[in-house]
């Protein structure tokens, strides 16, 4: 996989429409250049949670609609980690990555309003 001027290297995953709507508007709401950055930062969210054993890793998905494979552009390390992380627990890279935009979604991104 070769790498791009910025270093990160590509990375193609089965998305749905909605999932990729997400990835936008949370790139928007972030200020982050783009979705590539959004789908990295909340990898390494989801990560940091699985590691540590703070949160099961589950997918809700974002919507089932009709889906389109779409290129994300990742720092090697972190594609790395989620390739470790993947192999670890049975899961592949594209689940760990669908199951990061439906934390998204879900605000499973930080504290309720109950504070859990």
């Amino acid at each position: 996989m070769p790498r791009g001027p910025s270093g990160n290297v590509s990375f193609t995953a089965k998305i749905s429409r909605r999932e990729a709507a997400i990835l936008d508007e949370e790139r928007a709401r972030r200020g982050l250049p783009t979705v590539s950055a959004v789908a990295e930062a909340a990898l390494l969210e989801t990560l940091t949670l699985l590691e540590s054993g703070t949160a099961p890793l589950r997918r809700r998905l974002a919507g089932d609609g009709p889906s389109f494979v779409a290129t994300f552009r990742f720092d090697p390390a972190v594609l790395e980690r989620v390739r470790q992380a993947g192999h670890r627990y049975g899961l592949t890279v594209a689940y760990i990555l669908r199951a990061a935009i439906g934390r998204l979604v879900s605000g499973a991104h930080g504290p309720t309003q109950t504070g859990t």
